[in-house]
């Protein structure tokens, strides 16, 4: 449609009216703008079901995007014209949320495309306050092969989330990816196109004497490289710089626990730096 569009649909995938102020006639929650396109609503709560649907150009793929005042905006590759953004309202997921995310009468969220200075900076490619559970289209997107019982407070999407608090362990704000101590553990993200890395930074959790940590991690590109880590129980980032690799994605893997210690080592974020 030439425009980038930000629109509410429900459940049934109708796009909702709402009175977004007192002075305001019931409208569609839907804004359209060449590069900016913004909806705030007064009084409007999320249901279960509904989406944020967003319409871009076929020629920009990457987006500023908030959808909650308690996400921090993040800057996307959206590859496809369409990208649908689940509201996560099931209650699996308020343990690592805040209170307030998704649940308040007031409503703010915005899409802008982006400046070519903004993308082409160095900066950290792998972080996503919007990622979700599964793979919607939007990148950078994490997955990986064992979440600790199913819970959200340990989903693999937290270690990009941009949370740093790591001296703890349970909920918000100390969300991040479990392993349920299981050895063969691997964490991957997806960029979702070729990006150029040469850094990677990564945070364990440390509430110790609760936690282990990991003393080597594997990192596999999507080239095939392999590159093999040294890791301590630093409470504070880890940085490991390599020569340039051009990839599609990271995998940590091979995760080795240090010994005469807990069984729950945690990740708490993953940082990969480097320029699209």
């Amino acid at each position: 449609m030439g425009h980038d569009i930000a629109g509410s649909k429900d459940k049934d995938n109708q796009v909702r009216f709402e009175k977004v102020s007192d002075d305001k006639e019931i409208t569609l929650l839907i804004n359209t703008g060449d590069n900016l396109a913004a909806i705030g609503v007064k009084e409007m709560q999320w249901r279960k079901g509904d989406q944020i649907v967003l319409h871009i150009d076929e020629d920009k793929n990457y987006a500023w995007v908030q959808f909650d005042e308690s996400l921090v905006p993040s800057l996307l590759f959206i590859p496809s014209k369409e990208w649908v953004f689940q509201i996560p309202l099931d209650s699996k997921y308020y343990p690592s949320q805040l209170d307030s995310a998704f649940r308040t009468r007031r409503h703010y969220i915005y899409v802008r495309y982006t400046e070519t200075w903004e993308v082409n900076n160095y900066q950290n490619l792998a972080f996503n306050t919007h990622d979700q559970l599964k793979n919607t289209g939007a990148y950078p997107h994490v997955s990986a092969n064992v979440e600790t019982r199913d819970e959200s407070v340990f989903y693999a999407k937290n270690v990009i989330d941009g949370k740093y608090a790591n001296r703890s362990h349970g909920g918000y704000p100390f969300d991040l990816w479990g392993i349920n101590s299981q050895d063969n553990a691997k964490i991957k993200v997806e960029f979702g196109r070729k990006v150029h890395v040469n850094r990677i930074k990564l945070l364990f959790r440390a509430d110790f004497p609760h936690d282990n940590y990991w003393k080597k991690v594997s990192v596999k590109f999507s080239n095939g490289e392999v590159k093999r880590l040294k890791t301590t129980n630093s409470t504070e980032f880890q940085s490991f710089c390599f020569n340039e690799q051009v990839t599609t994605s990271i995998e940590l893997f091979d995760l080795i626990k240090a010994d005469n210690h807990s069984e729950f080592p945690a990740l708490q974020q993953l940082e990969v730096y480097g320029y699209n």
